[in-house]
């Protein structure tokens, strides 16, 4: 079971699978009309994006963690068929996309490809100090909000704010790595009180958008966040499903509530 759960997380299926459960919660609070290929695009975008920032820079020689090298040398061919796969269907269903569509995606991927050195061979956006979180969220949301057509404000800010606090955490796992590589990050100020201050940034957050959307999920919430925020000393699986998995716990509550 274990070895499945690697699979999935170091495969980079599981935070595909997110992405789309992010993209579709959003959809439907928007009450946007948007079709299943669009789904396909999410999924499929998300894989190739994850996959570039993590094995480009793995052939380079530059840090990756060592789950993910795992599986570039444990499945060289699945990797291969499942990037070729996700790369036609991601090119046929981008073709269907509108101008501003197209415009949101080639932004993102900009970002994307930006973040680690694979645009550029001496910059990268994670290198900046503090922006590491800010930049992935960013693109997040771009994706689940913006993809077809402009959001309301709050939307966006809740699912800004939402994958912002979700990316803290994960900065807080790899401190250690980012500080030998001269990264800084938010968890670099606050260093051991970092799990005390987000989790009370999340309750906060989690109180003030109950208040605003009255969705169930946020009652609950701050739970699962303190709960998982704890994980990082315990196997990394948990941690990566953990908080990746929220996005889609928050969906199975909106689509329970709705």
């Amino acid at each position: 079971m274990i070895k499945f759960f690697n699979y999935l997380i170091y495969s980079n299926l599981f935070i595909s699978l997110c992405a789309c459960a992010l993209y579709f919660l959003f959809e439907l609070k928007g009450n946007h009309n948007f079709s299943i290929h669009s789904v396909f695009l999410v999924f499929t975008g998300t894989y190739i994006g994850y996959h570039l920032l993590r094995y480009i820079p793995y052939k380079k020689g530059l840090f990756v963690e060592d789950g993910f090298i795992s599986f570039y040398r444990n499945y060289p061919i699945l990797n291969c068929i499942g990037f070729s796969l996700s790369f036609v269907v991601f090119i046929f269903t981008a073709l269907e996309l509108t101008f501003y569509s197209l415009s949101i995606l080639v932004l993102c991927f900009f970002l994307t490809l930006s973040y680690e050195k694979v645009l550029f061979a001496k910059f990268s956006f994670r290198s900046i100090p503090y922006l590491k979180s800010f930049i992935i969220s960013l693109v997040w949301t771009l994706v689940a909000t913006c993809l077809n057509g402009a959001p309301k404000l709050v939307e966006f800010l809740d699912c800004y704010i939402f994958i912002l606090l979700l990316c803290v955490p994960f900065d807080l796992k790899d401190l250690e790595s980012d500080k030998a590589q001269g990264i800084r990050t938010l968890p670099g100020i606050f260093k051991e009180k970092t799990p005390y201050i987000f989790s009370a940034l999340f309750i906060l957050y989690s109180l003030v958008y109950y208040k605003i959307t009255a969705e169930l999920f946020f009652l609950f919430a701050p739970i699962f966040f303190s709960l998982f925020i704890f994980l990082k000393e315990r196997r990394p699986f948990l941690f990566y499903l953990g908080f990746d998995g929220i996005i889609i716990i928050r969906l199975l509550f909106y689509l329970n509530q709705n």
